[in-house]
């Protein structure tokens, strides 16, 4: 099962895009915490815990226990997240409170452990699936899916098929899909021969203003 982890927040008064942009020059990040079977709880919680989530890559598969300060919890999932496109800065939260007897979707990344032989003759690792889609209960979620590589051969892959979770999780993506592979080098490009295709000027496509993301 993977780690869990509690953070403090604090609950707030008032919705709307004036009172979050209050709450971002005070250093806060608002949020909300919504579920099946509860109304939506609006909060205010600390950047610095939401950015170790994303930079530590917990903000998908890891259940965290939110906590209010009148003693309220819920164990969640963060949902989304929205980034400010220019600063960088994060603008809001959605955490997710988990029903423990439903099966949920998430995000499981995946691991490679092992050396190929294939690589070592030579070859070309492509990892093309990096995180699989998974489907089981909040408490079962894997805090990783390792692949052992030490079996591929040049040419040889692992598909979704292939890949061995545990009993109570399972794989939503398509089973023929393939997961990594071995792959030997593609040949030289035969424009060292004198053979050069005429040079087009790449066409210029404008594009619009980049709008910002939809605020609270």
């Amino acid at each position: 099962m993977s780690e869990r982890i509690t953070i403090e927040v604090q609950r707030r008064q008032g919705t709307g895009k004036s009172v979050a942009r209050k709450l971002r020059r005070e250093g806060k990040i608002p949020g909300v915490i919504y579920g099946p079977g509860i109304d939506p709880v609006y909060i205010t919680t600390d950047p610095i815990a939401v950015v170790h989530l994303i930079e530590t890559g917990k903000a998908e598969n890891v259940l965290i226990d939110v906590r209010t300060e009148d003693g309220n919890q819920w164990t969640c999932l963060m949902k989304d997240y929205q980034i400010h496109p220019v600063r960088h800065e994060i603008l809001h939260v959605d955490f997710y409170a988990v029903p423990f007897d439903e099966k949920i979707s998430v995000r499981v990344p995946i691991e490679l452990v092992g050396e190929a032989p294939g690589v070592k003759a030579g070859g070309i690792l492509e990892f093309f699936i990096r995180e699989l889609e998974v489907e089981c209960l909040a408490q079962n979620i894997p805090e990783s899916i390792q692949v052992d590589i030490s079996g591929l051969g040049i040419n040889d892959v692992i598909m979704v098929k292939d890949l061995h979770l545990p009993e109570e999780v399972k794989a939503v993506e398509d089973p023929e899909s393939v997961v990594v592979g071995v792959f030997a080098a593609a040949e030289e490009e035969e424009a060292e021969e004198g053979v050069f295709e005429e040079e087009v000027e790449p066409e210029v496509i404008k594009k619009g203003k980049t709008e910002e993301p939809e605020e609270e």
